[in-house]
């Protein structure tokens, strides 16, 4: 059992390995994709869970990220709950020393990843900002095999944080 997100990144990752080619060009954004998948995830499970749990909210305003927030009393009594959303789609969801926390500390679900997804982060920022340049000025080089493990790892992350979502949550 899964979570429908789960199911459309997994689908989004088996058809980025279907469309591995010869270009080095499409290559790079296939596996910059690979992490805006897992972006997306986070993001749409995020914003489902705590629309659809209201007590989310006060872990939410009790989270490192938020509890300093400052709020005028007219935005208080007007529609907090539309703030909040703005506030949380403008979460950056790659970078997961933020998000890890906000997981943990809002939905006690643990992000676990590692210095190799880190780096799979980095790379994928080399290639959106810098058209696949280093900031040394290096040509980012990836193979089949890059882009496929790639797709691995991070469908084991998915769905690692998507069973723990499953649990706490009863999908």
């Amino acid at each position: 059992m899964n979570t429908k997100f789960y199911i459309e990144a997994k689908n989004n990752l088996e058809y980025i390995s279907q469309k591995i080619s010869d270009d080095k060009y499409l290559n790079n954004l296939l596996y910059a994709n690979i992490v805006t998948i897992l972006e997306t995830y986070l993001y749409k499970v995020f914003i489902f869970l705590l629309d659809n749990n209201p007590k989310l909210f006060k872990n939410l305003a009790n989270s490192s990220k938020f509890k300093n927030q400052k709020v005028s009393l007219k935005l208080a009594l007007s529609n907090i709950k539309s703030h909040i959303f703005i506030m949380i789609r403008r979460l950056t969801y790659h970078n997961l020393a933020d998000i890890e926390l906000i997981y943990k500390e809002v939905l006690k679900v643990d992000i676990k990843y590692d210095e190799t997804i880190l780096e799979i982060i980095n790379i994928r920022h080399d290639i959106i900002h810098r058209n696949g340049y280093t900031k040394e000025n290096i040509t980012v080089v990836l193979s089949e095999n890059d882009i496929i493990d790639t797709i691995k790892i991070f469908k084991n992350l998915i769905e690692n944080i998507d069973k723990q979502i499953i649990e706490k949550y009863n999908f």
